[in-house]
Formats: C-alpha cells, structure tokens, sequence
C-alpha cells in the first residue's frame, strides 16, 4: 500500500524534481557566473540577466512547494470519492496503519526531490566557491561572515522543513474538511494565517 501510494505521486515528485532543479542550480550558477565577472572586471556589467534567472528561481521553487497542496490532495483523494473509497478502505490495514502509510508515501515523494537538489546545489557551491574565491565567505556585516556551502546547506534544511510544516497541515486540513471546496479554502486560511 506504501509503494502504491509513492507510484500514484510519482508524476508530481517528477515534475518537483525538474521545479527544483531549474530552481536553485540555476540560480546558484548564475550568482557564481556574475561574481566571476565581477572579479574580473570590477563593476557589475549587466545585472538584469541575473534578476531575470533570480526570480524565475523564486517563482519555481513556489510552485513546486505548492505541489505540497496537490500531493495532499491526491492521497487522501478516497475520503471525498465513494469509489476510491470502496477500494482503498477494502485493504486489509486499521485507519492508522492507512493514514500513517498515505502520510509517509506523501511525505517521501514531497521531500526526496528537495533532498536530491539539495545535494546536488552542496557540491556546486563547493565548485563555486572553487571558481570565486570572493564567495569562499560571504560577509554579513561588520563582524560575521558565512560560507557558501553553510548558507546553501541553512537554506536546504530551512525549505525542507517548511514543506514538512506545509504538507502535514494540508494533510490535516484534508483529512477534517469534508468536500474539496472547504479543503482548499481551509489550507488557504490556515496557511496564510501562518
């Protein structure tokens, strides 16, 4: 029942993993590439490009946090429908060995795509940082400094755990709510709200 769940969020998981991949890599990349010239020339020579990549990054990891929402949604799909509801409620689990099963399968498709990208935007901040030496420590005031790898690998644990906090309450929302209208109004609220 577990697998079956991580097969029925396999497209989602898929279409996050490229969100993501465009997302952060890109983005990382392109800071690494306007650093390097600027390293090399001394001023800034056309920053609108790395606005453009900047925002497109913010823009598509959104959306693909917002997956979160639909990937709720789909796999606990059977309270709302009476005939995904025969079916799955036929299988030979309790209501907890169900929910915890749905929850995790969830879970795991939301968050393993994060967990890929991330890892792979640690190795590129170490590649960067190999290419600029300026983004070896990132100065964040007077006194304090960061390096790259640091503020990359902050920013993973960060966004992974506000999908968390983000996929358990619609998980919730769609569990208590009783048609697909008040669960979409209420996962608004009570996301919004926070």
């Amino acid at each position: 029942y577990f697998f079956h769940g991580i097969k029925r969020n396999l497209t989602i998981s898929i279409v996050c993993l490229f969100l993501h991949l465009i997302s952060f890599p890109v983005a990382l990349g392109s800071l690494t590439y306007f650093m390097k010239k600027y390293a090399d020339d001394g001023f800034y020579t056309d920053t609108y490009m790395l606005d453009i990549l900047c925002t497109l990054s913010v823009i598509f990891t959104a959306v693909a946090v917002a997956a979160g929402i639909l990937m709720a949604l789909v796999n606990f799909s059977y309270l709302r429908k009476k005939h995904e509801a025969d079916m799955y409620l036929s299988f030979p689990l309790s209501s907890k060995q169900r929910f915890f099963s749905d929850y995790f399968s969830g879970l795991i498709s939301y968050i393993l795509p994060v967990i890929i990208v991330g890892l792979i935007c640690f190795a590129e901040s170490f590649i960067c940082t190999s290419v600029v030496s300026d983004l070896g420590k990132l100065q964040l005031n007077a006194t304090q400094s960061i390096s790259l790898s640091t503020l990359v690998a902050e920013g993973y644990l960060l966004l992974t755990v506000a999908m968390t906090m983000l996929y358990t309450i619609c998980v919730l929302v769609c569990t208590l709510c009783g048609n697909i209208f008040e669960t979409l109004f209420h996962i608004i609220l009570v996301n919004g709200l926070i």
